[in-house]
């Protein structure tokens, strides 16, 4: 019984070895796993804005079929990534240029996506004929059915963010 409480010299000896070997491990296998999960979240913040994109394209031609007038709010909500970067959602742009058609989102290596505003036909543009640009946090985007000298069109405006 009193030999079995003595130390074993050679557990000793080997834990600093052990321990070398465990950290050696986790250090070559730690870039990779940041790397997948910094994609994997990169990959899931563009789907969500993609999905918020896509509520925005529905808003908006909710509000043209509605007539002039109506009006639609939409409640944007971007996060950032793990890296800290967060995708940007671009809506409307000058009448009558190809941006006014499209939703865009922007992610940290150019255009993720763009959406087609053809079903129906919309064209979103602003009082300033730039681009919307949603970014990271809580942003009010209104759109609102106008009618143009030739055409119904939507009116966009970002309140708060």
């Amino acid at each position: 019984m009193i030999q079995m409480l003595r130390i074993d010299r050679r557990g000793v000896e080997g834990m600093p070895l052990k321990l070398l070997i465990v950290a050696l491990l986790v250090s070559l296998s730690f870039p990779c796993v940041w790397q997948a999960l910094t994609y994997y979240d990169a990959t899931v913040t563009v789907e969500e804005a993609t999905r918020q994109a896509s509520e925005i394209k529905a808003m908006a031609a909710s509000a043209y079929l509605g007539g002039e007038g109506n009006i639609r709010t939409v409640h944007v909500h971007l996060r950032p990534s793990i890296t800290g970067a967060s995708p940007i959602i671009e809506v409307g742009g000058a009448p009558g240029s190809a941006t006014c058609r499209t939703i865009r989102i922007i992610s940290d290596h150019g255009v993720a996506c763009t959406i087609p505003l053809d079903d129906p036909y919309l064209e979103i543009f602003t009082d300033t004929g730039e681009q919307v640009r949603l970014e990271q946090g809580e942003t009010e985007l209104v759109l609102r059915a106008t009618r143009t000298a030739d055409s119904l069109a939507i009116y966009a405006e970002v309140r708060g963010g």
